[in-house]
């Protein structure tokens, strides 16, 4: 009777994966399985960084399935690597973390119904395509269109969206 050799784990660390920020997790799909030998030996698997811009935190890092949490955008590869006590194997995946996008800014038309002579104010509506998650600035100054500077008072100025406020 010739006894079966032990072989190293088999592990796939899964598909690579992309993100856009402020999404910084990922649930990582791994799988580890082993031929049982030697007998009496348990199957060991660890997840780890290999290199990226961050710091990666994962959620159960001896699960083969587990998530991970990036600090900052950039590429990451991150390996799930297995032993059985004697062999070992593993497996890398890459996931992309992109910067937030920018959201973009629109500044509706004003209509100023003239009088007298009187003072008139204006008012605009100023609003973000998509919610930040940080403030969002924008510097402004009234400028020369249909109107002139004597037909109107100079303004400028900063105005400053807080996190999630649209318009």
């Amino acid at each position: 009777c010739v006894a079966a050799a032990n072989q190293a784990p088999i592990v796939n660390a899964g598909a690579d994966q992309a993100i856009t920020l402020p999404t910084n997790v990922v649930t990582l799909s791994g799988s580890v399985s082993d031929d049982g030998l030697p007998a009496g030996s348990s199957l060991a698997s660890l997840w780890s960084v290999v290199s990226g811009p961050g710091t990666v935190t994962f959620g159960s890092p001896n699960a083969s399935s587990t998530t991970a949490v990036f600090s900052a955008a950039g590429v990451y590869e991150l390996r799930l690597s297995a032993s059985d006590g004697t062999l070992s194997a593993s497996d890398t995946v890459a996931v992309s973390v992109a910067p937030a996008l920018v959201p973009s800014l629109s500044i509706a038309d004003a209509l100023v119904v003239e009088g007298n002579g009187a003072i008139t104010l204006a008012s605009l509506t100023v609003a973000l395509s998509a919610p930040s998650v940080v403030p969002v600035s924008v510097d402004y100054v009234t400028s020369d269109g249909t109107a002139t500077a004597c037909d109107y008072a100079t303004r400028f100025g900063t105005l400053t969206f807080a996190p999630g406020v649209v318009t």
